[in-house]
């Protein structure tokens, strides 16, 4: 990878073919120094470029001359190919750069499948970055037998439509065999297809972990900060990830439909007639005999005796509109797929909690609290330091934001043995001592809560209407644990594999 440069001490800059503005090198440059794909690609170009130089060069003593001038070039064209899909520059007028340079790019520009790619990234510098590196190594692939061309390595003169003109052979004829041009635009609109599809899943994976995080950052903000790049790159690594986001989706369903229930409390929907005494609600001709004066006292009787017929109410409200803890099992039986589910289940959790402007914590364990996760409702991310063994805070870390949380969450390992009263009791002592507040228990269900943890969640039901779903895994609804702890349980496996809605939903006793 090239050596970094201080952006401050960067006045001019390389331009080959494309009118390349400062901005345009400054964020590309800033990427290809923290970007191992963008940085490898420039790096793989140049020595394309360089073995191509130094066989064609007379005096073996100049190859440092020719490395570092390969060098150069490679990030220019790095550069160009990057800001062609960020913003397309303007054609230079007078070009300096060997022909194949203008070649390469007019390859491009007869490929729909770049011009696809240019407008899924446009603006975007962290997306067009990565799909620049896709571009660069596949023209650095087919750049050698190009290069071997003699024609291709004398200056551009500017003449744009002359590399349209056909290709020649040996008799003046034209010629029907594919060349080293038609290889490389062959590979290049492969990988423009290719990456049309990346950047396509990148950008749901993006919208995944954090929503709205699949739309570039505004202005200024795209200079320095590259952790929105870097965890495009581990989405495009890492399948793990892009599976947990995906069952993510599912569950998310599960979550909403759990979240509303027929109350009484919300009396928004007239479902049927009742006797009482609420004048509110009492249907219009029960009240007639007040205004008769022999039927005045045989009325008020009725309303003493609560026996007038009135509109009985009902309806649904949303549960829970306080913070959310969610628990989250990281205990050697959760290996595998019970993992990827729980991590899934934490991603669904976190979209409820933004669209909702509510904190949500994020308890793992298995033994003990072994991480602790905290988003505000202004979506500020934090690290919460625990001591495993007597679960009291030491302080905390900012990050950058939720995608922070989910990368750490997806990513935990998992191992240990299963106890449910430490993050019971660090919840407890948490967000969900706040009234109307929600804990979602995710787990295998294989440990139980002692006596004075199960009568701790009892008073906090009855004294602030808090509410514990158990979203269980490898079946876990079936213990009885989790049947007494939480008010409704739902097994996920069932969920998962079926596609059905709230599977197996079992009542606390």
């Amino acid at each position: 990878m090239s050596a970094k440069r201080k952006p401050a001490e960067t006045s001019t800059h390389a331009k080959l073919a494309y009118d390349t503005s400062e901005w345009q090198r400054l964020l590309f440059e800033i990427r290809r120094d923290r970007s191992k794909a963008v940085g490898n690609a420039i790096l793989q170009t140049s020595k394309v470029i360089e073995e191509g130089l130094v066989e064609q060069e007379d005096n073996k003593n100049a190859v440092a001359r020719v490395r570092s001038f390969a060098h150069s070039t490679a990030d220019a064209l790095g550069t160009e190919v990057f800001s062609r899909l960020y913003n397309e520059p303007a054609k230079l007028d007078e070009p300096k750069c060997p022909r194949w340079v203008p070649t390469l790019h007019e390859a491009l520009s007869q490929l729909p499948e770049f011009t696809e790619l240019a407008s899924r990234v446009v603006g975007d510098p962290d997306l067009a970055a990565i799909a620049s590196a896709s571009m660069m190594r596949a023209a650095s692939e087919q750049l050698a037998d190009i290069m071997k061309d003699e024609d291709q390595n004398e200056d551009f003169d500017g003449d744009w439509d002359k590399l349209n003109d056909p290709v020649l052979d040996e008799n003046g004829e034209e010629s029907d065999l594919p060349t080293a041009v038609d290889m490389m635009r062959a590979a290049m609109r492969d990988a423009a297809e290719k990456a049309n599809e990346e950047i396509v899943e990148v950008k749901s994976g993006l919208s995944g972990l954090s929503p709205g995080l699949e739309v570039a950052p505004p202005g200024y903000s795209q200079k320095e900060d590259t952790g929105r790049m870097q965890l495009a790159e581990h989405l495009m690594s890492n399948k793990r990830l892009r599976d947990v986001i995906r069952r993510a989706g599912r569950i998310q369903r599960i979550a909403a439909s759990k979240k509303r229930v027929r109350t009484t409390d919300a009396r928004t929907e007239v479902v049927s007639i009742e006797r009482g005494a609420d004048l509110s609600r009492v249907l219009p001709s029960q009240l007639v005999g007040l205004r008769h004066p022999k039927l005045r006292l045989l009325t008020l009787a009725k309303v003493v005796e609560r026996s007038l017929l009135q509109y009985a109410l009902d309806g649904t409200e949303v549960l829970g509109r306080g913070p959310m803890t969610v628990l989250l099992d990281r205990s050697g039986s959760m290996s595998g797929q019970p993992h990827q589910l729980a991590c899934a289940i934490a991603l669904s959790c976190m979209q409820t909690a933004i669209k909702e402007k509510r904190a949500v914590t994020f308890i793992g364990f298995n033994g003990g609290v072994c991480s602790v996760h905290r988003l505000d409702e202004k979506r500020r991310a934090y690290r919460v330091d625990v001591d495993t063994y007597t679960g009291r805070t030491r302080g905390e870390t900012a990050l950058g934001g939720p995608a922070d949380i989910a990368l750490e969450l997806v990513t935990a390992r998992v191992g240990g043995g299963t106890d449910f009263n430490p993050p019971l009791k660090y919840a407890l002592n948490g967000q969900a001592a706040d009234d109307r507040s929600d804990i979602v228990f995710v787990t295998d269900g294989h440990a139980s809560a002692s006596s004075s943890v199960m009568a701790e969640l009892a008073r906090r039901r009855e004294e602030t209407g808090m509410r514990v779903f158990g979203l269980t895994v490898a079946r876990g609804s079936i213990t009885g644990a989790m049947r007494e702890i939480c008010d409704e349980v739902v097994d996920l496996k069932n969920h998962d594999d079926k596609e059905r809605g709230a599977a197996n939903v079992v009542p606390r006793r």
